[in-house]
């Protein structure tokens, strides 16, 4: 969601993700998603000047790591998102988010079933970019301000007990930003994340 309302349909992201691992307490890594065929519809006060918009997604997270218990880690990151949005004539009302992550993770095995559940909280710091068409006579172009808010994510790991390198993850995200200047947004909230996240993952 973004702007003051949610997309008419939702749809799939896809990327891919890596982690590495040093000395069994460091870790860093990387992450990229992207996928279009979000639909979007701006109201007006007649329903024949309505906006539909077509906008693609994508997010790019790279992190460090330290793990002070082998169920508990704390850790530092960096988080851009970028919407594009695309109306007619070309883009419009295009969306950049940058800025840094804390956080804290942790997972628990259930005894020797091959599951492990896991959990992560960050909390964001962002430089937001919204940028209009230039012929806008409210915004000329760009507007720029601040965001926050948490990054959360919580799920269950199987890893095959006869192929221990391979592993299946599902889980859910939830990312929540509010500006912090009333012009991006006029009802406070930035932007919202949600959904269902699958991976198949090998450990080398």
């Amino acid at each position: 969601d973004f702007f003051e309302g949610a997309p008419e349909s939702t749809n799939n992201m896809y990327g891919p993700a890596v982690n590495l691992t040093f000395k069994e307490k460091f870790y860093a890594g990387m992450s990229y998603y992207t996928g279009d065929g979000f639909e979007y519809t701006i109201e007006s006060a007649s329903s024949t000047d309505n906006i539909e918009l077509k906008i693609t997604k994508s997010d790019f997270d790279i992190w460090a790591g330290y793990s002070f218990h082998p169920r508990g880690s704390v850790f530092i990151g960096y988080k851009t998102s970028n919407v594009d949005t695309d109306y007619q004539v070309g883009d419009i009302y295009d969306l950049d988010i940058k800025g840094p992550v804390i956080g804290v993770s942790g997972n628990y095995p259930i005894m020797d079933s091959g599951f492990i559940l896991f959990g992560t909280l960050g909390y964001t710091f962002l430089d937001v970019t919204f940028k209009t068409p230039e012929t806008d006579t409210y915004t000329s172009g760009k507007i720029t301000g601040a965001g926050s808010g948490p990054a959360i994510e919580f799920g269950a790991t199987y890893i095959f007990r006869q192929l221990p390198k391979l592993s299946l993850t599902a889980g859910y995200k939830y990312q929540n930003y509010e500006t912090t200047k009333d012009e991006i947004s006029t009802n406070g909230g930035l932007y919202t994340l949600t959904g269902f996240t699958f991976g198949v993952n090998y450990r080398f």
